[in-house]
């Protein structure tokens, strides 16, 4: 009753899929119960490090209260789990300040930045960086930056600096794109948040490194670590995801990678690639091209596997396109690799994009473009 500022702290181990997790929390000896969500920003199929550690600022819910109680509530249909342990309520350290979102990529006709691991050469565009910093600190953090290191020093910048109050949070964003060379080559990101103040918790000023390339002609939303698949049960469907063009190409195929073993993609599957244009004006999805069906075989799994366009499309400077791998029935299971933002990869619940019901999922499925001259 005597704290102010209160922080919920706990370790866990989760993986996710089609569930909720919440923090319970009641100021009358558990007659009354509120309820935030936790981890509603993991993607489907993706799990925490063991442990993890976590935690939410409660200031404004139980700080100054006398008779408090603390619960979990988890809500599954078909799902994995929750675990929990080492809980406890603390008061906030006096400087500290964390990452607690990053966000990258280049923005184009979509309006939304997109992350490519993969970008050919005359898809080239500058790449924005931002994060959200929290200050978990009792103290206010002035002078709070977020720094940004490319391949070593070839390329260095930082946010303005900014005061971020007491368990509040901000967003900010490098002040300077950063734009790779068209030549062909590998790119490492560092990013760290300082502040004028030593952090008490230094750990949380970091983030894992961002690695992607310049190819000559592969486009790739995906960051190549497969982990887990999107399929649709026993219906037909489509996934794939957004690409914007930034100057004019021929694209002839586009890659797919399916899952192998007892839950991968069925041999004998008739498949299929498609491609969707953006009306801009509408933001209709409009039909390009697709190609002819394949019958999968064994070899088609768990492989890059090049798909050819008929007929191949030439793809237009400030136009997005929806690249998509699909089936009329069941069988079709798409290898994940990493995580996309809320509307930039899709599902397609059905053949029809006038008529079936599209889905946005924050798995990116294993769907690239391939601009191969010599298909």
């Amino acid at each position: 009753s005597s704290e102010a500022n209160v922080l919920l702290k706990f370790e866990q181990s989760h993986r996710r899929y089609a569930k909720t997790t919440y923090v319970l929390w009641s100021t009358d000896g558990g007659t009354t119960w509120n309820e935030v969500e936790v981890n509603g920003d993991m993607a489907t199929n993706t799990n925490t490090t063991n442990p993890a550690d976590y935690q939410v600022n409660l200031s404004n819910e139980i700080g100054g209260q006398d008779s408090v109680r603390i619960g979990f509530k988890y809500v599954g249909q078909f799902d994995w789990f929750w675990a929990i342990d080492d809980v406890k309520i603390t008061t906030p350290d006096d400087h500290d300040v964390a990452l607690s979102g990053l966000y990258w990529g280049s923005t184009g006709a979509w309006g939304d930045r997109l992350p490519y691991y993969q970008i050919p050469t005359a898809q080239v565009a500058p790449i924005d960086f931002s994060a959200d910093i929290f200050n978990g600190g009792v103290n206010n953090q002035s002078n709070v930056k977020l720094n940004v290191n490319v391949n070593s020093g070839a390329f260095v910048g930082s946010s303005a600096p900014a005061t971020i109050v007491s368990l509040d949070t901000l967003n900010v964003t490098v002040a300077t794109q950063f734009t790779p060379a068209a030549t062909v080559g590998a790119y490492t990101v560092t990013r760290n948040i300082t502040a004028d103040s030593t952090d008490d918790v230094s750990a949380n000023n970091t983030m894992s490194d961002i690695t992607f390339n310049v190819s000559n002609f592969i486009y790739a939303r995906d960051n190549n670590v497969v982990s887990g698949s999107t399929s649709n049960g026993t219906t037909g469907f489509e996934t794939g995801n957004l690409y914007d063009i930034f100057q004019d190409a021929l694209l002839k195929a586009i890659n797919v990678r399916l899952p192998n073993g007892t839950s991968g993609a069925t041999v004998g599957t008739e498949i299929y690639t498609k491609l969707y244009s953006i009306d801009p004006v509408s933001g209709d999805f409009v039909y390009e091209s697709e190609s002819a069906p394949l019958v999968l075989a064994a070899n088609n799994l768990n492989t890059n596997l090049v798909i050819e366009l008929e007929p191949y499309v030439n793809v237009t400077a400030g136009t997005t396109y929806l690249a998509v791998v699909g089936s009329f029935t069941s069988g079709l299971k798409v290898s994940n690799a990493g995580t996309s933002p809320a509307q930039t990869s899709f599902l397609l619940d059905g053949n029809d994009i006038t008529t079936s019901t599209l889905f946005y999922q924050t798995s990116t499925p294993y769907v690239r473009l391939n601009f191969d001259p010599v298909l």
